[in-house]
């Protein structure tokens, strides 16, 4: 499916969190098909070992249409893509990293990996488990069926109006709670986010709020 051609704690800089914690971090590595460079061979397994505990087989995703398309995509960045598949029956949003064959991409990988499956709380997006093939780095994760708060408040009513426009006080007020209880969570960790936006908030089909994108 995913065949698409010194002292006792560290502080750790990822593409948008700032995490403090023990000196346990996943080992520094490069993930490569080059198979002839020992050196490289042995990182790579390391690698392949800090998140063996976490992998997802390829052939358990399934995506309506057979493979990851247009049709599948609920969204893109500078770091990948994301769609939407199912999972031993459960939908979930997988997403695909661009470029993983470096190392510094590898290292954050594995970092967000080590990090995110230490999270559970009801307004943090629960991540599932990952991806790990020759051409393929994926994180699997929670499906949240409204999409992104920005995305959810600028669209626009049968009559032409935003939907912002249509917000209750109650619904504001609930929003802003699950984020405070989500954000509190992560403070509590160790965790600042540094690009907490209202694209980087989902909303499941409840409407309740969930944190996401905190590390890649």
């Amino acid at each position: 499916c995913c065949t698409r051609n010194n002292n006792n704690s560290c502080c750790s800089v990822t593409n948008h969190a700032y995490v403090v914690e023990p000196t346990t971090a996943a080992p520094r590595c490069c993930y490569t098909d080059d198979d002839d460079n020992s050196s490289t061979t042995s990182s790579t397994e390391l690698f392949l070992h800090s998140v063996a505990e976490h992998r997802i087989r390829c052939s358990e995703i399934v995506f309506k249409s057979g493979y990851m398309g247009p049709q599948n995509r609920l969204g893109i960045g500078g770091y990948g893509e994301v769609f939407k598949a199912s999972w031993l029956g459960t939908p979930v949003a997988v997403k695909r990293l661009f470029d993983h064959r470096g190392c510094d991409s590898t290292i954050d990988f594995a970092h967000e990996v080590s990090l995110l499956s230490r999270l559970r709380h009801p307004h943090v997006v629960l991540w599932m488990g990952v991806i790990v093939e020759p051409s393929e780095l994926s994180i699997v994760m929670e499906y949240m069926d409204r999409g992104s708060l920005s995305s959810v408040v600028h669209r626009r009513t049968p009559d032409g109006k935003t939907f912002a426009n249509t917000l209750t006080v109650a619904m504001k007020m609930s929003w802003v709670h699950d984020i405070v209880e989500g954000m509190a969570y992560l403070h509590g960790r160790g965790i600042v986010h540094r690009d907490l936006t209202s694209n980087n908030v989902l909303l499941n089909k409840k409407g309740q709020a969930k944190i996401t994108d905190f590390g890649l």
